[in-house]
């Protein structure tokens, strides 16, 4: 399971990166450590409206839910979606995958490994931070707030080479991809083939000191900081 995201670009840099405005600019602020475990927004982009940038909250929710964010999740995580386990998950995802495609925009994600025994967590980005999107379905609540979860498939693209622990992955968009992802003419059959394009993708692995995982620590290495070398190292 992923519930750690890191969003350190500036807004000018998101907005330059994407080409994409954001709805509500003012409000936006970097977060080095994006916890899914809290109730969390991230800047998303929906297949609904290519020409904003919006906020979801992470984990996501029947659009008929009645009850709070914190209630559902206690019951089912839906931080991640296995891609290749959807025909065994509720129906609102596959219907998501079909009508409400997105990207969570960020500029890296937390993994782990064991070594020696002991668990030690990596942050994982692109060449100096840039921001990057990974592949998510969102549902509309009737308030209007979006909610959205992080589609994770088997390890078989850029990141297999990337310490994990887990089978799994986040789905890393190639940019040139991104509209073919979000095409709302295309169903989930037709939009997959948007995801094949990360193969070729650069991410870079860094170790980070194991207190990562007793509490939120902010480390000045993940404020946007391109010297890999100032990571805590642990291996």
């Amino acid at each position: 399971m992923f519930y750690k995201l890191s969003n350190t670009a500036k807004l000018s840099e998101l907005e330059d990166f994407i080409e994409v405005k954001f709805e509500f600019p003012n409000i936006y602020k970097p977060n080095p450590i994006i916890n899914g475990l809290n109730e969390s927004n991230i800047p998303v982009i929906t297949m609904a409206d290519l020409s904003k940038v919006r906020y979801g909250i992470w984990g996501m929710l029947p659009v008929d839910l009645e009850d709070n964010w914190d209630v559902f999740q206690n019951l089912t995580n839906t931080l991640n979606v296995q891609i290749d386990n959807l025909e065994e998950s509720s129906s609102f995802y596959t219907e998501a995958l079909d009508k409400r495609r997105c990207l969570l925009i960020v500029t890296g994600f937390f993994t782990s490994i064991i070594y020696e025994g002991k668990l030690i967590p990596y942050h994982v980005h692109m060449p100096n931070y840039r921001p990057f999107g990974l592949a998510g379905v969102y549902s509309r609540l009737e308030d209007g707030f979006l909610t959205c979860s992080l589609l994770i498939d088997q390890k078989k693209s850029a990141l297999s080479n990337l310490p994990n622990m887990f089978e799994y992955e986040p789905i890393v968009v190639n940019k040139k991809n991104y509209s073919q992802w979000l095409d709302q003419t295309s169903n989930f059959d037709d939009a997959i083939e948007a995801l094949k394009g990360s193969e070729n993708l650069k991410l870079i692995a860094n170790p980070v000191s194991k207190e990562f995982y007793d509490n939120d620590v902010i480390f000045s290495d993940l404020v946007g900081n391109s010297e890999a070398n100032k990571f805590p190292k642990t291996l």
